[in-house]
């Protein structure tokens, strides 16, 4: 299928990571060059985007969570202000 952009146009100028699909391109400009704002509260993990934390946190950390993860995740923390306790 083809969305009707050249290559030039779904290719990032800051860092020249190039794209299959425009929406995907105007995604990454968002947070092209931004520090992760998003800190796991079980380690030093950290994320741009809340929903790859929060897939993070399920697969790397699923036997110390209990119910939904959003609840854990916010933004701009370190593991080192986590409110959660350490369990290892």
């Amino acid at each position: 299928m083809y969305d009707g952009y050249t290559v030039e146009e779904k290719t990032c100028r800051h860092c020249q990571k190039v794209y299959r699909w425009k929406k995907g391109l105007d995604r990454h400009l968002q947070e092209c060059g931004k520090d992760p704002k998003f800190g796991c509260p079980f380690c030093d993990h950290r994320s741009k985007r809340k929903e790859n934390l929060s897939k993070h946190i399920i697969n790397r950390h699923g036997n110390q969570v209990i119910g939904p993860v959003d609840y854990l995740i916010r933004e701009d923390t370190t593991a080192s202000q986590s409110p959660i306790p350490n369990r290892n």
